[in-house]
């Protein structure tokens, strides 16, 4: 049983009422004038990088241990305050363990985190500001005419591309981190060589626009590329991603099979170098081939091998023999680039793979901390049994990596 009670902005408790909840939220009375709770308490202060205070952030308490207990949902319970005018904030009345502190994002500065003990850690925070740079650029041709639909992209995890237009022009928002001072945008359009810019902007924290002038110029010789996917028992394979990589250049040609197996390339350079490649997903071995393309061959037709199958099982313990459950596994045979199955271990921490792929395989952990069994020889038609052993450790090692 609990009480809730909501709170209103300066932290007054109204609304109150006995009863289950799934989950509880508890809001922390900052008032000078307030009654301190009985409890434990984890204080601190919310800077810039610059160290100036910021007054009014949300900071959000989350349990990860509590009285040594590790607790089955972190998400159930919350305790939350805000910043005064000095940066300053406390927690009190929490339950004695260790926290996970976050501030809320504020304006235009990032959410930072820290974790923390209570009654012995103090969780400073230092956020920093969103940095973006806006990067304005125009594409044009050798002979100075715009270039059109010039796929425009930033060589950075998980950013945004941007096309040109008639016009030849492209704008683009790149998020950078603080520590950054350049980055490359890659020019892409076919029919044309691949281009690379280096962009430097300095201090991101202050960026103006960038302005990029880039001349593309057109591929004197090339082919198109078309075949079809074949399984080894002759049957058209479909949705297959096939790959063709120029072997002295850093761009990667992508097509992905029609319903009749077929893929194409409709621009590729020739003559040059390539390695064909294609994924064979969870029951084919990936295809790899050298291809000397020249500008007359235009068909490559692909046969991949199957896999034969037997069946993989084992438990996952610790040291002390007691079972590890809702432990994520994969499953990969060499060779295939990507997983050919995943697996959670149960709660007498057992795992079964009706169809492993037959061959060497490797067994590693999706799950924390990280595994990897090497050296597995699975045959067709027989069935592996893999006992596992997860030393945890005795201790556990926390902490924040910050810029």
């Amino acid at each position: 049983m609990a009480e809730l009670c909501m709170a209103g902005i300066e932290g007054e408790r109204y609304r109150c009422r006995s009863g289950r909840y799934d989950e509880l939220q508890v809001a922390v009375d900052t008032r000078e004038d307030a009654t301190a709770p009985s409890g434990h308490s984890i204080s601190g202060r919310v800077m810039t990088a610059e160290g100036v205070a910021l007054d009014g952030v949300m900071i959000v308490a989350t349990p990860e241990r509590l009285r040594g207990e590790r607790i089955a949902n972190v998400g159930t319970l919350r305790f939350w305050t805000v910043t005064n005018s000095l940066g300053a904030y406390a927690l009190s009345g929490l339950p004695e363990g260790e926290y996970m502190i976050r501030s809320g994002a504020h304006g235009s500065y990032q959410s930072a985190r820290y974790t923390a003990r209570t009654g012995v850690d103090y969780a400073d925070l230092v956020v920093r500001r969103d940095a973006a740079a806006v990067v304005e650029g125009l594409v044009l041709t050798a002979k100075g005419e715009p270039l059109e639909g010039v796929t425009v992209l930033p060589i950075l995890l998980g950013q945004p591309s941007a096309l040109t237009g008639d016009d030849g022009r492209f704008r683009i928002r790149v998020n950078l981190k603080p520590a950054v001072e350049s980055f490359a945008l890659r020019f892409q359009r076919p029919g044309f060589l691949e281009q690379s810019n280096e962009v430097q902007l300095g201090n991101f924290a202050n960026t103006a626009d960038a302005m990029v002038k880039v001349i593309m110029h057109p591929v004197e010789s090339w082919t198109s590329l078309s075949g079809i996917v074949y399984s080894d028992s002759g049957e058209p394979l479909p949705g297959r991603k096939v790959e063709l990589r120029p072997i002295a250049a850093k761009r990667t040609y992508t097509a992905t099979t029609d319903h009749d197996g077929k893929y194409t390339f409709p621009i590729v350079e020739a003559p040059d170098e390539y390695r064909l490649m294609v994924l064979g997903g969870g029951d084919h071995k990936d295809y790899r081939q050298a291809l000397n393309l020249t500008a007359d061959m235009t068909e490559f037709d692909v046969v991949v091998e199957s896999y034969e199958f037997g069946a993989l099982t084992g438990q996952l313990v610790n040291p002390n023999g007691v079972p590890v459950p809702d432990f994520d596994l994969v499953l990969r045979n060499v060779a295939s680039r990507h997983p050919n199955a995943m697996v959670s271990t149960d709660a007498l921490g057992n795992f079964e793979i009706d169809t492993a792929p037959a061959g060497r395989l490797v067994v590693a952990s999706q799950s924390t901390p990280s595994m990897l069994v090497q050296g597995l020889q699975l045959r067709p038609g027989d069935k592996l049994h893999l006992p596992l052993v997860l030393d945890l450790g005795e201790h556990e090692i926390r902490g924040v990596v910050v810029d």
